[in-house]
């Protein structure tokens, strides 16, 4: 966790990634939270918020989330591809 006092919105992606990646999702869930409460960029909140459905088993907002970042040119990033890793792992 950063303690500086600041923190960076990549930074606790990663962070919130890799706490669901080992099944941690209040971890996770408690970085997600700071992410919208400092006002992260649309991208990374939703393509944490897409791991989170698919680590609670909720593919109907798996799927609804991952049309609409099919739908927008601008994702196609390194949060996308966090998102694949995410969704290939529960398999």
């Amino acid at each position: 966790m950063v303690t500086s006092g600041t923190s960076s919105p990549d930074l606790r992606s990663t962070l919130a990634f890799i706490y669901f990646q080992i099944g941690d999702l209040g971890s996770a869930s408690r970085h997600l939270e700071v992410l919208e409460s400092e006002g992260a960029a649309e991208d990374i909140k939703t393509s944490n918020l897409i791991l989170r459905s698919v680590c609670l088993g909720d593919w109907d907002e798996a799927i609804r989330l991952l049309q609409a970042r099919r739908e927008d040119a601008a994702s196609q990033d390194k949060h996308v591809q966090r998102v694949i890793v995410g969704v290939v792992s529960e398999f």
